[in-house]
């Protein structure tokens, strides 16, 4: 007869049968949980990490991977979609589109725009053996990129921020090198990133083309209003990575002449509530975290004016779309702020808390002076059309001779 007790063969046998399956369950977990953790916390600063992983504890949805669309990420998104226009053969990848970040938003916005192109291009032959492989940004698609190529590096950033995360600039210059080693050409969104890139990267003048983005006017009547100061504030949109100098602003806040301003924060960068506790004006800063369009074109429409410190920008999206709601923006003096606004936004240097707090006291006492500069900004932004940006791509893809 055989045993079947505690300590028999079989009993012994089903432990261990038992105990791998719980490795391996747990190791399938672990992997998830490093996917999602990396998911969350790429691109963040170390204050980040520690203020979404304190959230994640609490057990905040807000800070949860939800299994949707929207949170997909997009190094998982392989395959193309297949255009034709104007008889060029186009593959976009559609790894870009997945993104929910602003790389997203304007490969979105492209993608669109190659539609109403290849719509209008109905029933018009391809010609060409070899289509355009189209990526949207150089951060996702093949190690090994197709022939005929073309690649948007929207900006330089990590290589130009001090203090940017050393793993994250790496890879961010691996990458871009890997690209730019293969792509047949070359597209950035301002002169002053195709500056940076042709430094950086030793890139040849005649492989980059600069194409600005375009505007789109956001909504501004949401489903649901948050609940904003009833007295007069700024408004802030956009993260809180170190490159966004937000510490100039709420110094600037501290100043006599800025008393009373409240400032209303859109975006991830809610971990700056211990900043502006620090700072000790807490009370004056409004945070509301991630926002639809609706609800940010909402707060925008009705503050005094957008504030946009960043040190580096690759483009400068909110305070065009500021501009286009009739708000003026106040703007480090700093590419690509002062390449595409010019003399249509309050400049302040980036390290001075003085010169941001007087534009403030400017903006609020000068009506005037608020709306000409608002008009100036808003007549600059309506000439940024995502169809001529789409053409200007169109131009482009024509141009790459095939293999």
């Amino acid at each position: 007869m055989t045993s079947s007790g505690p300590d028999s063969p079989e009993s012994d046998r089903d432990r261990f049968l038992a105990c791998l399956i719980r490795i391996e369950t747990v190791s399938q977990k672990r992997d998830r949980e490093i996917k999602r953790l990396h998911g969350l916390l790429y691109g963040a600063s170390a204050a980040q990490h520690l203020y979404r992983a304190w959230q994640v504890l609490r057990g905040n949805p807000h800070y949860r991977r939800k299994p949707d669309a929207a949170h997909v990420d997009p190094s998982t998104v392989e395959g193309w979609h297949d255009l034709v226009i104007e008889g060029l053969r186009v593959k976009f990848h559609q790894a870009a589109l997945a993104d929910n970040r602003g790389t997203g938003r304007v490969a979105r916005e492209l993608f669109n725009q190659f539609k109403i192109l290849a719509a209008a291009s109905s029933g018009t032959p391809a010609t060409d053996a070899t289509p355009v492989h189209f990526f949207a940004a150089p951060h996702w698609g093949p190690a090994t990129l197709p022939p005929r190529s073309c690649v948007v590096i929207h900006d330089t950033i990590p290589m130009v921020t001090p203090g940017y995360p050393e793993g994250q600039r790496a890879i961010f210059e691996h990458r871009c090198r890997e690209v730019i080693g293969q792509a047949d050409q070359l597209v950035t969104i301002s002169q002053s990133s195709a500056d940076n890139i042709v430094r950086q990267f030793k890139v040849p003048r005649g492989k980059l083309h600069v194409i600005p983005n375009g505007v789109t006017r956001l909504p501004v009547t949401p489903p649901s209003v948050p609940d904003l100061p009833a007295c007069p504030y700024l408004v802030y949109v956009g993260g809180g990575d170190s490159h966004k100098n937000l510490s100039v602003l709420f110094e600037a806040l501290r100043r006599p002449e800025t008393a009373g301003i409240h400032l209303v924060m859109v975006g991830e960068n809610g971990f700056l509530r211990l900043v502006a506790e620090a700072y000790e004006i807490a009370d004056r800063v409004r945070f509301l975290g991630r926002q639809d369009d609706a609800v940010v074109g909402h707060v925008i429409s009705r503050s005094l004016a957008l504030v946009f410190p960043s040190l580096h920008e690759g483009f400068g999206l909110p305070p065009l779309e500021a501009a286009l709601l009739g708000v003026p923006s106040i703007c480090s003096r700093r590419p690509a702020m002062t390449e595409l606004l010019a003399d249509a936004a309050f400049f302040a240097e980036p390290d001075s808390p003085d010169e941001w707090a007087q534009h403030i006291h400017v903006i609020t006492t000068s009506p005037p002076l608020r709306n000409a500069m608002a008009a100036r900004a808003q007549s600059v932004a309506e000439k940024l059309q995502w169809s001529q940006t789409a053409r200007a791509y169109a131009d482009t893809f024509k141009s790459m001779s095939p293999p």
